[in-house]
């Protein structure tokens, strides 16, 4: 008797056990719970809506929710729910947007910048330091802006560059050593004649009038050029001259791009995984960073991180492609570049607008970023 009742005791813990583990998997609440959110893409998809969803046509309009670029997730500092498929603006003439760490910009067709979002270290250059819903002007006169993950810089009329928000390695640039002093609020001039800017994740590059490029901030992997060792993050805390002959900088995480007067795409920086795009392979016990700027492409119009638009319209891509980001139809990382598109006019991470207006997206599709929903 006790032998059966020690059997059934053993069974009973077992589905007991069988019934916590798998209760406990699918009791956790997730909204939209009915989404299959991990859905990998390997090739580019055919979204739902047309460029001028993506280059948002903003009406002025009453809303409950801030407004979204396409395909984005609302900030949870904003407290407000997740958006699943592009939204039209509510806030009208934008000629140019800009998306940061959680903060945003649109450039209106007068000039005036607007930012909204997460502002705690003054990234949207405003004289409150909490988080804004909604558009709010920053300055006027403005023609190019651009957003890294805590800083902002844009360039006036008068070709003259103004940057604001966190300040933690220098990428201000304003001379002044990063202590646990509050960053700069307001914008406040840099420098003059300017044509490019590109704030990074905490570093900045600028291209002058004279075509020399100029960066600041964080030196860590070698991205502001400068020779170092063992990934020493040195800094520079006021702009110092990189290189000449520079048309459109960008300021990654890990590396630097900058296409040339010639139209010649450059990079240098971290080499992992394929990041610059060079087709030299990661060496395990070898030195994976250059501080001298490499040849990648020729003939090209447009950058963004790992893809580059050449003037024929071929949308190229590299680097790593565990989740399909290449977007290739293979997860294989890819050194060097490959044509994964044609007839491309316009690019942003993971998505690319073709001239009929097609927005078309791949790669990790978590959570929704893509703007597809799978059920």
């Amino acid at each position: 008797m006790m032998r059966y009742l020690a059997k059934f005791l053993y069974s009973f813990s077992l589905i007991m056990l069988y019934v916590l583990l798998f209760s406990g998997c699918t009791a956790v609440e997730r909204p939209h719970d009915d989404l299959i959110t991990t859905v990998t893409t390997m090739l580019p998809i055919k979204g739902e809506v047309q460029a001028q969803v993506l280059q948002t046509q903003m009406q002025a309009q009453q809303t409950d929710v801030p407004p979204f670029t396409s395909g984005t997730i609302a900030s949870e500092d904003l407290n407000v729910p997740e958006v699943l498929s592009p939204l039209e603006f509510h806030y009208s003439n934008p000629t140019t947007i800009a998306t940061g760490g959680g903060f945003y910009f649109a450039i209106t067709t007068n000039g005036d910048l607007m930012g909204w979002g997460t502002n705690k270290e003054g990234q949207l250059g405003i004289d409150v330091v909490d988080n804004v819903p909604t558009p709010t002007r920053i300055m006027t006169d403005v023609i190019a802006v651009s957003a890294g993950s805590g800083h902002a810089a844009a360039i006036k009329t008068d070709g003259s560059l103004w940057i604001w928000g966190r300040n933690t390695d220098g990428q201000i640039g304003d001379g002044t050593i990063p202590s646990n002093s509050k960053p700069p609020i307001r914008p406040f001039k840099i420098m003059d004649n300017i044509i490019s800017v590109s704030a990074g994740h905490d570093n900045t590059l600028a291209v002058k009038a004279d075509n020399t490029l100029w960066g600041w901030g964080s030196n860590a992997y070698e991205k502001l050029g400068v020779s170092e060792s063992a990934y020493l993050n040195t800094r520079k805390y006021s702009p110092g001259k990189i290189m000449d002959g520079a048309k459109v900088a960008w300021a990654d995480y890990m590396s630097s791009l900058v296409i040339k007067t010639d139209n010649s795409l450059w990079s240098w920086g971290e080499n992992a995984n394929g990041l610059l795009g060079i087709n030299v392979p990661y060496r395990v016990h070898g030195e994976n960073t250059f501080s001298s700027p490499k040849k990648v492409l020729e003939n090209v119009a447009i950058m963004s991180e790992t893809l580059a638009v050449t003037a024929d319209g071929t949308l190229w891509s590299w680097g790593y492609n565990a989740v399909g980001d290449v977007g290739d139809g293979t997860f294989e990382t890819r050194l060097a570049p490959v044509p994964i598109l044609h007839e491309v006019v316009t690019i942003s991470k993971n998505m690319a607008v073709k001239s009929d207006g097609t927005l078309l997206g791949w790669g990790n599709n978590r959570p929704v970023r893509l703007g597809f929903q799978w059920r």
